[in-house]
């Protein structure tokens, strides 16, 4: 028994057979294999690490907001719808201005990270105003977490951008 050393699966090969001399009967480690990809295919490590490490951020930013969340509404649920919306408006501007500001993470996996998180401030204030729609939600409300949206792209777009006055006009600026 000889493992191929490409696919690191077990093959029988007869002791004629030149791939016995030059395969080895020990199975590649977990180590090996990984310091042999490195070498051989770094492009493919660094993409496969990326992806990994991007999931992760991704997953913890997730976390946060739903804690933050879930810390903040039923203490403002006892208030009142409005006191609930601001609190999950708070929140939700945290977290998509963090996410904003991140380097780690690549531009779109942000931009898509922020409207994961604007989507789920919506959810939480339809859940405290009892509302069935987003349209069913006060003006004012809607307002606010919209325009903390797109503050949140802007801030990120900017960034992207390399301006260093993020949030402000510059003189002579058409936009």
């Amino acid at each position: 028994m000889r493992y191929d050393p490409v696919t690191g699966q077990k093959v029988k090969v007869t002791a004629d057979d030149p791939r016995f001399d030059e395969w080895s009967n020990r199975k590649p480690s977990k180590r090996s294999k990984l310091a042999k990809k490195i070498r051989e295919r770094p492009g493919e490590y660094i993409a496969e690490r990326a992806t990994k490490v991007l999931e992760a951020r991704t997953r913890v930013a997730a976390t946060s907001l739903g804690r933050v969340v879930a810390r903040s509404a039923p203490a403002a649920l006892a208030l009142g719808a409005a006191a609930a919306s601001a609190a999950i408006l708070a929140a939700g501007y945290v977290v998509m201005d963090k996410v904003a500001r991140s380097r780690g993470i690549a531009l779109g996996e942000r931009a898509n990270d922020i409207s994961r998180k604007f989507t789920a401030t919506q959810a939480a204030i339809m859940r405290a105003f009892n509302a069935g729609s987003w349209s069913q939600v006060p003006q004012d409300v809607r307002d606010k977490a919209t325009n903390d949206y797109k503050r949140a792209l802007g801030t990120l777009y900017a960034q992207a951008q390399g301006s260093a006055l993020v949030g402000q006009r510059v003189e002579g600026s058409y936009k």
